[in-house]
């Protein structure tokens, strides 16, 4: 099982081939590596400092000294520069149901700390996948807080001409209006557990039969969504 741990190490940056995508038909070799959209992050094999061992982890891509942020073997590292990542055919390393139930139920529950049992009422406006990170355990924890704004007393709902955020992860009504509430981030929250139930991104998702997205396949509010049907028709 992949692991992430909240530790911080620190190595040197050598140059490598990079692609962008990750198929069951091209493994990541050591000396490549694979980049993040918005080439924020690069995942690869990586030595330590001095350390003749060779990890699979993540790291900031724009640092020229790198900050791994995600180690999947710390336990277990390889002695040469022979180590291959790869997802077979079976797409063994996706999470199994517990683990994805357990996920969404720990984001829920963040979620609703920041709204309603915080001191300070918090709206995240940028809940996505990326802003989401796992301990050791597959806890979630929600990350990134640049783009949050607090309301204090009575108000949960401001309106900007600035609508920041992450597309397809943003609610209609602020990406029009600019409308921003605490429904903003519940929205954010569905477009994740979509995307944790079926295993795809709602932005890169695409079908040969139609244009629709990931949330094109969620029913209108008089009826409720079929889940076995919405997963067979995204796959």
């Amino acid at each position: 099982m992949l692991v992430l741990f909240s530790s911080t190490i620190f190595f040197s940056l050598s140059s490598s081939a990079a692609v962008d995508t990750l198929t069951a038909n091209q493994p990541i070799k050591d000396g490549n590596t694979i980049i993040s959209d918005g080439e924020m992050y690069e995942l690869g094999f990586f030595s330590p400092g001095k350390s003749k061992n060779r990890y699979l982890g993540i790291w900031y891509k724009k640092i020229s000294t790198g900050t791994v942020v995600w180690v999947a073997n710390r336990d277990s590292p390889i002695s040469d520069k022979s180590g291959v990542f790869e997802v077979d055919e079976t797409r063994s390393l996706m999470l199994d149901w517990p683990q994805r139930f357990g996920i969404i139920h720990g984001i829920a529950r963040g979620i609703l700390y920041l709204h309603q049992d915080s001191r300070l009422q918090i709206i995240h406006r940028d809940l996505k996948a990326g802003n989401i990170l796992l301990d050791r355990e597959m806890n979630p924890k929600i990350s990134d807080f640049g783009l949050a704004r607090k309301f204090v007393g009575q108000d949960s709902m401001a309106k900007t001409k600035n609508v920041v955020g992450t597309y397809g992860y943003i609610a209609p009504e602020y990406a029009v209006h600019g409308r921003f509430s605490t429904k903003s981030d519940v929205f954010s929250f569905g477009v994740l557990v979509l995307e944790i139930v079926s295993g795809k991104k709602n932005r890169g998702f695409s079908h040969e039969g139609h244009s629709d997205n990931l949330l094109g396949h969620i029913p209108g509010t008089e009826e409720l969504p079929n889940m076995d049907e919405m997963l067979e028709a995204v796959k």
